[in-house]
């Protein structure tokens, strides 16, 4: 692919608490595990990290303490860091994992601390702790049963419109802050400080590890990594590295790929531990997905950057070296070799103005909470990379997603903003995707997405003003003429030729339109299976539609998300007097015919109006 249509890239660094626990059979076999219960407060080792290029260097630390039962079966071991190497940097994002020794025996991996520092002070996960997660199962996943954006505690919610006036599905989105590390912090307990002289002064200090971090040219990308609860760092990132598996021995970077292909998100931390093709790293989770399967890569360290805030590695990361098959408390382990299992995705950005079409392929990890996130990620940062994301725009997207053992999804919508938000977009697309992978009723595989995005440096909104008919007492089978005015172009007429059949007729935007039926036919938006799902997300009108809906003030009996419609008389009087006042309130119309007519604008709001049907001539 030429650099020329490349979006960029995005190298993050996993927070220093990331580190790799990496093993070599040769490093394996050469390496001693001091057992947690030989650590003394007042012992000196080092730990090994690169800080620039490939090789790592000795840092020397002193041991504070132990704290013991952070968790059950867990514990930290304090250190602090001596070396004048420590007094300049702090301890750096990027560090996470990397190898602690004493008398050349692994202790553990490099993984709390403070942000801010004013010393060097941090915490170790112990090596046998981490070695437990070798011993971790293969499970796939699936989201059956699992709950999914459907699940039972998003029952109560009911359709709404945003404080942007657009429809929402009754959907529960996991919090973008809930995706990121959700390791507990450690806190130096009273008893633990009187005990140990060296531990008094940090009595009640908490200890966390320090967050994932990623770079990013894009203001909009860093947003996310805020919300994640990351912390954005500038660093390089997708040069042609090519890194030798076989170079790899604690101390050395390792990191994991999100994002690979014409986007780069990679997360950069330190190998702790290898034996044989088998590592280990971080200390912690990254983001706690248990079986994975990622992408693993390694890359070279540019150098350290120091901050009274927030220290950090610039790195840029190598090409894929093996996959990442575990991110569970308290490590991340991988296995150099094979393939990981990602998802391709193909994206088309055509400027409405200019009428140039780029396109771009990425690889990106499968998972139901972050792939949905993802896909919204990379379509926006192709606008921000080629029509950046200031100032009025429109966005038409047509989606493809092919799903394993069912019909292709396709979706088109629009979204026009005065101001374009990088919020918006990426939630209005990602909740999309949520719906279909995250579905709650069935596992659901995509084997590829398509993405076709047109984008205009103007805002296609207009307001429906007011609608009129060309006669209001009609007969059955008679023709209505029926007038459309919206703005901005209030001057410009659109007549339909409809049938009637009810005393209301009604004219909708999207939005409008969704909440109107959400309240006449609610169980249509309490999905039941995933086919339901489908079908919900298909019948939701394009904004750039104009509904047109004939109605009649009558009461609709359901049969799952089926309206049954035209009840004989006996039939509706037994379901109005079995039925709660809600219902005879929010269910009373049936639609006797729906148009939607392609527009110009993303249109909003509501006009209707009554029409008196006479009878039949004979």
């Amino acid at each position: 692919m030429s650099l020329g249509r490349r979006l960029g890239s995005v190298v993050f660094i996993c927070a220093f608490w990331w580190a790799w626990l990496l093993a070599t059979s040769v490093f394996a076999a050469s390496v001693e595990i001091m057992p947690l219960s030989e650590i003394k407060p007042g012992m000196t080792g080092y730990c090994l990290t690169t800080l620039k290029g490939f090789e790592p260097e000795r840092l020397q630390i002193e041991i504070l303490g132990v704290i013991w039962g952070v968790a059950p079966r867990a514990n930290r071991i304090l250190f602090t860091g001596t070396d004048k190497t420590f007094k300049r940097f702090g301890i750096l994002a990027g560090m996470s994992g990397s190898p602690c020794y004493i008398d050349d025996k692994l202790i553990g991996a490099l993984s709390y601390g403070w942000m801010a520092e004013k010393e060097p002070i941090g915490g170790i996960t112990p090596i046998e702790e981490m070695l437990t997660v070798l011993k971790a199962p293969v499970v796939q996943h699936g989201t059956h049963g699992a709950g999914g954006v459907f699940a039972k505690e998003s029952a109560g919610m009911k359709p709404y419109l945003d404080e942007n006036g657009r429809f929402r599905l009754p959907i529960k989105l996991r919090p973008l802050k809930d995706m990121g590390q959700g390791e507990s912090e450690l806190i130096v307990s009273e008893s633990a400080a009187s005990s140990n002289p060296l531990l008094s002064r940090l009595a009640g200090v908490r200890l966390r590890p320090i967050p994932l971090s990623f770079v990013s040219s894009s203001a909009g990308l860093n947003n996310v990594a805020g919300e994640l609860g990351l912390t954005s760092v500038e660093a390089s990132s997708r040069s042609p590295i090519h890194i030798d598996p076989e170079q790899l021995k604690p101390g050395c970077p390792l990191g994991e790929s999100l994002v690979t292909g014409d986007l780069d998100l990679s997360g950069m931390g330190t190998l702790t531990y290898r034996d044989g093709d088998v590592l280990l790293a971080y200390g912690h989770p990254s983001f706690g997905g248990g079986s994975v399967s990622y992408p693993m890569c390694s890359g070279i360290i540019h150098t350290g950057f120091p901050s009274y805030r927030y220290s950090f590695k610039i790195s840029s990361s190598s090409q894929p070296l093996g996959v990442i098959t575990q991110d569970r408390y308290p490590a991340v382990a991988g296995k150099i070799g094979g393939r990981a299992d990602t998802l391709p995705v193909d994206l088309w950005l055509t400027g409405a103005q200019s009428g140039r079409t780029r396109e771009f392929h990425f690889e990106m990890i499968r998972d139901k909470y972050f792939t949905p996130l993802l896909l919204g990620l990379v379509a926006h940062y192709s606008i921000y990379a080629f029509q950046h994301e200031s100032g009025e725009m429109t966005v038409d997207w047509d989606i493809l997603m092919d799903v394993n053992e069912h019909e292709p999804v396709r979706i088109r919508d629009s979204l026009s903003m005065p101001q374009y938000s990088y919020r918006q977009f990426m939630g209005y697309m990602g909740e999309t995707f949520a719906a279909v992978i995250d579905n709650g009723f069935e596992d659901v595989r995509l084997d590829k997405v398509q993405i076709k995005l047109k984008v205009s440096q103007s805002i296609d909104v207009a307001d429906i003003l007011s609608i009129d008919v060309d006669k209001k007492r009609v007969r059955p089978g008679e023709s209505v003429g029926l007038s459309v005015c919206v703005l901005p172009h209030a001057q410009k007429e659109k007549t339909l030729r409809c049938q009637p059949g009810s005393a209301e007729l009604m004219v909708f935007g999207a939005d409008a339109y969704q909440m109107w039926e959400s309240v006449r036919a609610k169980a249509k938006f309490q999905p039941k299976s995933y086919n339901d799902v489908v079908d919900m997300l298909l019948e939701a009108p394009n904004h750039r539609q104009l509904l047109v809906v004939l109605a009649r003030r009558r009461l609709v009996a359901m049969r799952g998300r089926e309206v049954l419609p035209d009840l004989p008389i006996s039939a509706r009087d037994v379901l109005s007097s079995a039925a709660s006042s809600e219902t005879r309130d929010n269910a009373n119309f049936e639609v006797l015919t729906r148009l939607a007519l392609e527009s110009d604008f993303n249109l909003s709001g509501k006009k209707n109006l009554g029409i008196q049907i006479k009878p039949r001539k004979l």
